[in-house]
């Protein structure tokens, strides 16, 4: 029932843009979510009112201690700062996305 939902709004988005793209008619609605307000590699943050879920990177060479922060829209990999206290660095950023598999 769920996967028929998705299939359903999915094909509600091409036949859209199929419509849109026939008619000429540039897109003004989509995307919902604006990339000027997404985070971006390099960007800073500050991590004092997140909450954080610490990781260990273990690489060939060594180990890196790193910290995951979901936002509504992303999940973010960040590097402490060695300059400022309680801020971070972007080391990796992508959208969260919903994923459903047909068990049948």
């Amino acid at each position: 029932e769920l996967f028929l939902l998705f299939q359903s709004i999915r094909v509600f988005f091409l036949i859209r843009a199929l419509f849109l793209e026939l008619s000429l008619v540039s897109e003004t609605e989509l995307p919902l979510t604006k990339p000027e307000n997404l985070f971006k590699e390099d960007d800073k943050l500050d991590l004092s009112n997140g909450d954080l879920i610490a990781c260990t990177i273990h690489m060939k060479e060594r180990k890196d201690r790193r910290f995951l922060v979901i936002d509504q829209m992303q999940f973010i990999l960040i590097e402490p700062d060695i300059k400022k206290s309680n801020w971070g660095i972007v080391k990796f950023c992508d959208l969260m996305q919903v994923s459903i598999q047909n068990s049948h």
